[in-house]
């Protein structure tokens, strides 16, 4: 499994900026919903909540930890560097694309995002950097992704380049970009 990352449409690469594992994982795990409408009434027992399709609750923004290296061949080369990193995040929102290839198939999920924070920066001998970024999701379903997938007989032809394939949403899910008020 391979991971490529962007930032505002650069490649990770042109820093030297490497994508942590747990950054993945965490961009994964399913950020949580807003409090379900309800009411309480000493007419009645309990509580009514609101919980049938039409009335679920919202996603809620969410907070997320991403962890990136930084490497380089030099203490200037390092410096030069990470400041060109940093200055990505001077306007506060970005945007972050991630293709996780395996195989013959390519996910991509890009996210938008506000930097917070730089809760963590190592530096490992004017080489390596480690940073933990401390960022904010304030719309959940502002995403866009798809499954692209080779078939083997065009990965395997050396007259045309192999034509990519979208896999469809699956039939009764909504896309992660409609939102239905």
């Amino acid at each position: 499994m391979t991971v490529n990352a962007y930032i505002n449409s650069t490649h990770t690469n042109t820093w030297g900026v490497v994508f942590g594992d747990t950054s993945l994982t965490a961009l994964m795990t399913l950020p949580p919903k807003k409090s379900y409408i309800t009411n309480k009434s000493s007419l009645i027992h309990g509580k009514l909540v609101l919980s049938k399709s039409t009335n679920a609750p919202k996603y809620d923004e969410r907070d997320v930890s991403l962890v990136f290296y930084l490497r380089a061949n030099s203490l200037p080369q390092f410096l030069t560097r990470y400041h060109a990193f940093a200055q990505q995040f001077d306007g506060g929102e970005f945007t972050l694309k991630l293709e996780v290839t395996e195989g013959l198939t390519t996910w991509t999920e890009q996210y938008t995002l506000l930097f917070v924070s730089c809760t963590q920066f190592s530096q490992f001998n004017g080489r390596l950097g480690k940073f933990t970024l401390k960022v904010n999701e304030p719309d959940p379903t502002n995403r866009t992704y798809s499954v692209v997938t080779e078939t083997p007989e065009s990965s395997n032809s050396n007259s045309d380049p192999s034509t990519p394939v979208e896999t469809p949403t699956p039939s009764g899910e909504e896309s992660p970009n409609t939102e239905n008020d």
